[in-house]
């Protein structure tokens, strides 16, 4: 199986590490040098110093009378009403009780 060229990676060179330095120093001195533009120009320090805040005390508004106290009536005592029942009770049925026959007499052995 052949290896894949994709992963092949060249050895960095003295000169691609220089010219890689080179631009990282540059990006630095252009980034450095706008910040001290834009500082010495002042314009930043007036919008600074431009800024006034001031606290403004809210009035609180004048407090309501306490409401009257309410109307302490003391509930009348609950009652309950008793429901009476009359429950017709049938009559029981009459008992009637069958005499059982007497025994039959044994049987004469012979």
């Amino acid at each position: 199986m052949e290896r894949p060229g994709h992963l092949h990676v060249e050895k960095k060179t003295a000169a691609n590490k220089a010219t890689s330095l080179a631009i990282v120093i540059a990006i630095h001195i252009a980034g450095i040098a706008g910040l001290v533009a834009a500082l010495s120009s002042g314009a930043l320090i007036k919008q600074l110093q431009e800024i006034k805040a001031t606290v403004d005390t809210q009035k609180t508004p004048p407090k309501a009378p306490p409401p009257p106290p309410p109307d302490l009536v003391k509930p009348p005592p609950p009652v309950a009403i008793v429901p009476e029942f009359t429950i017709a009770t049938a009559p029981p049925p009459p008992v009637t009780t069958v005499a059982k026959p007497p025994p039959a007499p044994p049987a004469p052995k012979a």
